[in-house]
């Protein structure tokens, strides 16, 4: 199910990704309404899943490695969600998205 698509930017991708129907941004969720979003009560109880990994490499600077998840919900809410990798990553996204399913 996973896309083949290899982006130049993550600005490109996520352009992309929007005009393919992933408009909704994860991190914002988390970072405004994490407790009490619904979106994320059902990331909670497992109800997400990644369809599409991106991975950037910050090719002049090492703080813009990233990776991109595109993510679908069970209920039908689209969209991707932005973490650093590494050292750099954030351990609480990092638990979250291991308990998201893949479909890839």
């Amino acid at each position: 199910m996973g896309s083949t698509e290899k982006y130049e930017t993550l600005s490109i991708a996520l352009k992309s990704l929007s005009d393919r129907g992933y408009p909704t941004d994860f991190n914002l969720l988390k970072s405004h309404h994490a407790q009490n979003d619904p979106v994320w009560m059902e990331l909670m109880e497992n109800q997400f899943r990644i369809v599409e990994v991106h991975r950037f490499d910050g090719m002049t600077n090492v703080d813009d490695e990233s990776v991109l998840y595109v993510i679908e919900t069970d209920k039908g809410v689209k969209g991707t969600l932005l973490d650093a990798y590494g050292v750099d990553a954030d351990p609480s996204l990092t638990s979250i998205i291991r308990k998201m399913r893949l479909d890839l």
